[in-house]
């Protein structure tokens, strides 16, 4: 008997333990999960309620084992949250997390492919894989990323198209940062044996945190156009990229927007490139992605449409 109302007291210690409390300044006291803190609002979950919305001035305390990114004015810290911590000081603070959908500090990989084939009265085989790889130490952030997409239909290539580059981000404020860009496209199709293109420019972080995110950036680019042995067409042009995600479901669901745009002044001439869809979380590595790619060209070669829309179902890989 003294046996069992031990187990009894520690699993009732442990599970207390685990939950994450606040405390607010008229003596009331709440039990759950801290999954964020954001324009002045805290969000908690608890049993009864998936997501509950505080007013940040209400709250005393906080307290609780995980860690967490916390944003104050002139730093950010990854820590757990206690009575220490001035909660009104904080001015957002995300989980600090190395899966799912998350953002964290460190490396941070992830592969997507979409693969169909089909037979019969035609033959159709299309891919699409996509791969990033992203490095966020202290205020610089650097991301690596390629895609390939092929699609043949009775033995014939309609779509050849294969995307690479490299993006640095350096804040030297809470929301504005430096950026540097190189970009590669290539289509043989649209008579694009190669367009390289290297730019600088400024950003600004509107907004990001557990829940939602969305981050600019405008720039000056020089073009290089039909690379062989010789850089034959050179250009200035400015270079554009906004990327916007929303986490829904308690964070099992991502919705994503991601535009990358290319003008040229001097010929009135511009190149848009965008993904959009949703990512749906099988695990803390896989999940599955309804998404469109679009490519637009605004002087395409002859014969060939402005815009290419591809509509893929993929599996992610995170890591």
């Amino acid at each position: 008997m003294r046996v069992f109302i031990v187990s009894v007291c520690f699993v009732l210690f442990s599970s207390s333990s685990v939950a994450d409390v606040i405390k607010f300044k008229n003596g009331d006291i709440l039990s759950g999960t801290l999954t964020g803190i954001s324009g002045g609002h805290v969000t908690f979950k608890t049993d009864y309620v998936s997501r509950l919305l505080i007013p940040q001035e209400l709250i005393e305390e906080i307290s609780t084992e995980s860690k967490f990114e916390i944003k104050y004015d002139s730093k950010e810290v990854a820590q757990p949250i206690d009575n220490s911590i001035d909660i009104a000081q904080i001015i957002s603070a995300r989980q600090h997390v190395s899966n799912g959908f998350q953002p964290t500090a460190g490396w941070r990989n992830r592969l997507e492919t979409g693969f169909l084939v089909s037979t019969g009265n035609s033959d159709l085989e299309n891919y699409h894989m996509s791969g990033e790889a992203k490095n966020v130490v202290n205020n610089r952030e650097t991301t690596v990323r390629g895609m390939l997409a092929r699609e043949t239909v009775a033995s014939n290539t309609v779509k050849n198209q294969i995307e690479a580059g490299v993006n640095t981000k350096l804040y030297y404020q809470e929301r504005w940062f430096g950026s540097a860009n190189l970009d590669s496209y290539r289509d043989p199709l649209k008579n694009v044996d190669m367009r390289l293109s290297a730019s600088l420019g400024i950003g600004h972080r509107f907004w990001e945190h557990t829940h939602s995110a969305l981050i600019a950036e405008l720039g000056v680019s020089r073009v290089f156009e039909e690379i062989k042995l010789e850089m034959d067409d050179q250009q200035y042009g400015v270079r554009w990229q906004v990327d916007y995600r929303q986490t829904l479901l308690g964070g099992r669901v991502e919705a994503f927007h991601t535009q990358t745009g290319l003008g040229l002044p001097t010929s009135d001439e511009f190149v848009v490139s965008s993904s959009n869809g949703l990512r749906y979380l099988l695990s803390d590595r896989f999940d599955v992605n309804f998404r469109t790619e679009l490519q637009h060209e605004s002087d395409p070669a002859e014969g060939k449409q402005q815009t290419d829309i591809s509509y893929i179902a993929g599996l992610g890989l995170s890591f």
